[in-house]
């Protein structure tokens, strides 16, 4: 039902006869708002959901679900009941329940922010997008760690790894190896080219897929035996450079079973997914003394403080323990 209500509200005829900018302005608004009246919340919902990527969706269901069941968002309403209600003060109730985590709350809170805005945008702001608080420690976003949450393994630990993945499955264990070295998000690994492999200077330029609008490169230099071992695995292919056996893409969710597997074989103490190998990698480079600006020539982060964030070092290890300014 959402999916040909939503597309008619925005096809509402408009007179010709209209003299003024404002004059069609008000008249097309009057239009779109007595068609809300005819679309609920719940139809809204539906055609909102599957506009959102597959992990995005699944999270936002269940945000809606616990919205719905603690009454901050009624699904049954029109829309044009739901245009006049205080969303702020929504996202300011939904802050103020502590019987979620922080995290939770803002999860939540953005959930309901990008539906508001989803239904702005369709209805040319008919309905108002909700906006979260920017003031001092009222603030509807902030960081909730200083660091991030991720373990990452010793050296020691990831030959053990490495060891059992082999066994597992050795593509994967070439792409874990990728992942390592250049401390690369799994999705740029897995959608490396051939064009992008430089063999005479065993060099692997990825593209940073995170920055939508700039363009980012980073270029990794790889071992000998790594190479070697890509080059084995590519053979005489072109395009892209992991796949399956029936030359399909492979899947994050799959990479992560078999590290995950792997892993536990090798007695890592925690789960390790991907983005483990990522944090080891971030995270040994700063015990090595590397400089953040030089690891962000690898990894490709954007600023400083994302690369602090892996440094698992004590706190009490810094510049004080090796100078005295004064005795």
């Amino acid at each position: 039902m959402a999916m040909t209500l939503m597309p008619a509200v925005l096809e509402l005829p408009i007179p010709s006869n209209l003299e003024t900018y404002e004059q069609a302005a008000s008249f097309k608004a009057n239009l779109v708002w007595k068609k809300l009246d005819e679309i609920s919340v719940e139809e809204a919902l539906s055609y909102w959901l599957p506009t959102l990527s597959p992990k995005t969706q699944l999270s936002y269901r269940s945000g809606i679900k616990r919205l719905i069941e603690f009454g901050w968002l009624n699904p049954l309403i029109s829309l044009q009941q739901f245009a006049l209600i205080n969303h702020e003060g929504i996202i300011d109730r939904i802050k103020l329940f502590q019987d979620w985590a922080e995290t939770t709350r803002q999860a939540r809170a953005a959930c309901y922010i990008s539906f508001t805005g989803f239904l702005s945008r369709r209805l040319e702001g008919v309905i108002k997008k909700a906006v979260p608080n920017k003031e001092g420690n009222a603030k509807t976003f902030f960081s909730v760690y200083d660091k991030v949450k991720t373990h990452a393994m010793t050296q020691a630990q990831w030959i053990l790894f490495f060891k059992e993945l082999e066994k597992i499955n050795p593509r994967d264990c070439l792409i874990g190896k990728v992942i390592l070295q250049g401390g690369k998000r799994v999705n740029e690994v897995l959608s490396l080219q051939t064009n992008q492999i430089d063999w005479d200077r065993c060099e692997i330029t990825f593209v940073q897929s995170k920055m939508r609008r700039l363009k980012k490169e980073t270029v990794i230099t790889y071992s000998d035996s790594i190479m070697k071992r890509l080059r084995e695995y590519i053979g005489e292919r072109t395009g892209q450079v992991f796949v399956t056996r029936s030359g399909k893409s492979v899947m994050i969710n799959q990479v992560a079973v078999t590290f995950a597997k792997a892993g536990k074989a090798a007695g890592i103490p925690f789960k390790v997914s991907p983005h483990v190998l990522r944090a080891s990698a971030v995270t040994y480079l700063k015990q090595q003394g590397f400089q953040d600006s030089d690891i962000m020539r690898v990894t490709g982060h954007s600023t400083a403080e994302m690369v602090y964030a892996y440094d698992k070092t004590s706190r009490a290890d810094n510049a004080s323990k090796k100078v005295n300014l004064i005795s």
